[in-house]
């Protein structure tokens, strides 16, 4: 993983930021929802427990941690989602991991998919591309069908399903 981080940031200096095309992941309002009630929950319990005595150092240290990883994942799913391509790579950043997947290893693209198994961050349709022999990821691009023809610019040989 560290060899890919360091491959993006070779890549930034050398290609600059206007060749790249960004697509926004969507984020459903319910996930939003639950995340804020479990943030606020969380934030009540913490600063409720603050006002009880007889309550310990290690159970505050516990919940503020708890509510700190709650809130890193709230920020990290909603604003670490997303995909970038250029000339030669699909870059898909989810939770801020970059994954590299190269334009013409994409064998195929099956737009409006819901039923996927795996990371996701909308319960709507979206996208899977299908790379190498037997891999996959989902992506839920807000516009899937410029994402979609921008692969299919950038490699002619890539099936499209369901468009």
């Amino acid at each position: 993983m560290s060899v890919i981080i360091r491959k993006f940031g070779l890549m930034k200096k050398i290609i600059p930021e206007e060749a790249y095309f960004v697509f926004r992941s969507k984020v459903d309002r319910i996930f939003m929802l639950i995340m804020i009630i479990m943030l606020a929950f969380f934030t009540i319990l913490f600063f409720g427990s603050l006002r009880v005595e007889g309550f310990s150092v290690v159970d505050l240290i516990g919940q503020g941690a708890i509510l700190v990883l709650l809130l890193g994942v709230f920020i990290g799913v909603v604003f670490g989602t997303y995909t970038k391509i250029d000339e030669k790579n699909l870059i898909v950043y989810q939770f801020f991991v970059p994954k590299l997947i190269p334009i013409v290893a994409i064998r195929s693209l099956e737009v409006n998919v819901r039923a996927y198994v795996g990371v996701r961050t909308s319960f709507r349709r979206g996208v899977v591309v299908n790379y190498n022999a037997f891999d996959d990821i989902y992506i839920t691009p807000k516009n899937e069908v410029g994402f979609v023809f921008r692969i299919k610019e950038l490699n002619g040989f890539v099936l499209v399903k369901g468009l």
